[in-house]
């Protein structure tokens, strides 16, 4: 009998990914862990089962507006209960999401929702009010809909509610092919580009992210990291796939934060290096208990090894690093959740069943030897099919 390899936790084998579409990642958590609580928002708590029936109803009210399979819909929101119901209910008649900055003014509102072709918006009032100056030059945008009070637009609770919450026939969708999210990059060397993403993509960083870091429905994490960000839409939908609870603010301050690790018990951090130098620093962080959790993870900017360690060492939890880009899905890179594996300044080892080498700048095909600085060049089942109207 041949004797078993052990092998080191930064391996990361090849995955079996599903083709389902995006909403197949709650529907599976729904079949395996129905009464679990799928997500909080506030006072809120839902469960798996209650989130699968909202967005089921949420799919059928943007049937009655006639948004089909390919039409976009504008998600203008901060973190909310509202933002995931409209995601999974989007893919469940095969239609695209596009998450737009709340933050956004005017131009920015009208270069997004008239770029991507949205055709119905769900937003806040402070959004439709925003949307209101420049929807006259908006000529595909039939609706709007809005989470809370104001605006004189229809009410999001009572344009679901006549609906009914039980399954949708499944829309014909090529997971390989056809969009589930259109986000936009950040437009550093210009206009912000849409950045399409197929099913597939979505769900196979959702694999690679679980996979790679064990996550299991025994996790919880908080999520302050926006979701019309790809960074905190993976967090979502790592943890959905999961069948994990995740816990939502729609904005970061340390003492909430850490109120909520401490009273939800999270066992999963992500942020950014601000976020966790100002944690690192706050007067009262004795105060509370993190024991909890069994990491925190960096992302979306590069982490110093003196914030690193001076993370680890006043919160008492294991901190690292990883890397990723909206048109990878994003993740492409995170260190092992192991301290003897990890290497500062470094952003770990690929995810699952990604392919890369270090190509030389001026040429972009050469490829240069271990230890040259180079361009990244990566390919794998979570790479973009490409940005909107750009091939």
């Amino acid at each position: 009998m041949s004797e078993s390899v052990s092998l080191p936790p930064y391996f990361r084998p090849p995955l079996e990914y599903p083709d389902y579409a995006f909403h197949g990642l709650l529907k599976t958590a729904c079949a395996r862990r129905p009464d679990a609580v799928a997500l909080v928002d506030g006072e809120i708590q839902m469960s798996f089962r209650e989130l699968e029936a909202l967005s089921n109803a949420c799919a059928r009210a943007m049937l009655a507006e006639g948004v089909g399979v390919g039409d976009r819909v504008g998600l203008f929101l901060p973190n909310s209960a509202e933002f995931e119901i409209a995601a999974f209910g989007a893919s469940k008649i095969g239609a695209v999401f596009t998450p737009m900055n709340p933050a956004y003014k005017e131009a920015e509102a009208a270069h997004q929702l008239g770029d991507s072709g949205a055709k119905i918006l769900i937003t806040t009032a402070e959004g439709s009010a925003v949307v209101r100056e420049v929807q006259k030059e908006l000529s595909m945008l039939e609706a709007v809909i809005v989470t809370d009070e104001g605006g004189g637009d229809a009410r999001f609770v009572d344009w679901i509610s006549p609906h009914s919450p039980e399954s949708l026939p499944e829309p014909e969708i090529d997971t390989a092919e056809d969009l589930i999210a259109l986000p936009y990059s950040s437009g550093t060397t210009g206009l912000p580009k849409g950045v399409m993403l197929t099913h597939r993509n979505l769900v196979s960083n959702y694999h690679q992210c679980v996979a790679n870091h064990h996550i299991t429905d025994r996790d919880s994490g908080l999520l302050f990291l926006p979701l019309y960000h790809i960074y905190g839409a993976l967090i979502m939908g790592a943890l959905i796939l999961a069948g994990a609870t995740h816990v939502l603010m729609k904005r970061f301050n340390v003492p909430d934060a850490l109120r909520l690790v401490q009273e939800h018990k999270l066992t999963l951090f992500y942020g950014v290096p601000p976020a966790l130098l100002a944690i690192a620093h706050h007067e009262n962080l004795g105060d509370y208990d993190l024991s909890s959790l069994r990491y925190i993870m960096s992302g979306a900017a590069p982490l110093p090894p003196e914030v690193r360690r001076v993370v680890q060492e006043r919160t008492g939890v294991l901190t690292f690093m990883g890397y990723g880009l909206t048109e990878a899905s994003p993740l492409t890179h995170m260190n092992p959740p192991v301290e003897e594996f990890i290497r500062e300044e470094s952003v770990g080892p690929p995810v699952s069943d990604q392919e890369q080498k270090i190509v030389d700048v001026e040429t972009g095909t050469t490829e240069l030897p271990v230890g040259e600085a180079g361009e990244l060049i990566i390919k794998g089942p979570h790479i973009m099919k490409g940005y909107c109207g750009r091939g």
